[in-house]
């Protein structure tokens, strides 16, 4: 993403079944072939590292362009974030469906924002779904833990702590 313009050629509600039907597949296909042996672990990244690697191209060491996404146009870029953590979910609840037995949850780089940026454009939404993918889960009356990656957030372990995650990893 270069400008807010280039939002309209995204297809920000997909049919997660149909696009991505082949990863539940796999999983599938895994989980069967691994005979009980190991347990099968589903994951995603999350909205901000999903949305900083839509606006830097890639991977990148200072994140400039995203962050300066934030500061530029943070109405537009929460908007994008709870687009991206509605689409995790179904995606996370699909995984459990199709064979994963336990979920992680990928933020790379949480550790990037300061602490007040990080309340704004990282939390919300890793507490988002949490929250909504048990839900999902219950309804379905399946179950499996979840466990949040928190790569350099030694700043927000109290309140990832209290995010609805069954794990933190560090």
């Amino acid at each position: 993403l270069r400008s807010p313009d280039d939002i309209q050629k995204l297809n920000l509600k997909p049919d997660v079944e149909s696009t991505l039907g082949y990863v539940f597949d796999a999983i599938n296909t895994t989980r069967v072939a691994a005979n009980g042996r190991v347990p099968l672990i589903g994951f995603t990244g999350a909205p901000w590292t999903l949305l900083s690697y839509m606006i830097e191209g890639g991977s990148s060491r200072t994140l400039h362009k995203a962050k300066m996404w934030l500061y530029s146009y943070p109405k537009v870029c929460k908007m994008l974030l709870q687009a991206i953590a509605e689409i995790a979910v179904e995606y996370l609840v699909g995984q459990v469906k199709a064979g994963a037995q336990l979920l992680q949850l990928f933020e790379s780089w949480g550790g990037e924002l300061s602490t007040e940026m990080y309340n704004e454009f990282a939390l919300p939404y890793l507490k988002f779904i949490a929250n909504e993918t048990k839900d999902a889960l219950k309804k379905l009356d399946l179950s499996v833990p979840m466990t949040i990656f928190a790569k350099g957030q030694n700043h927000s372990l109290t309140a990832l702590s209290q995010a609805g995650f069954d794990v933190i990893s560090v």
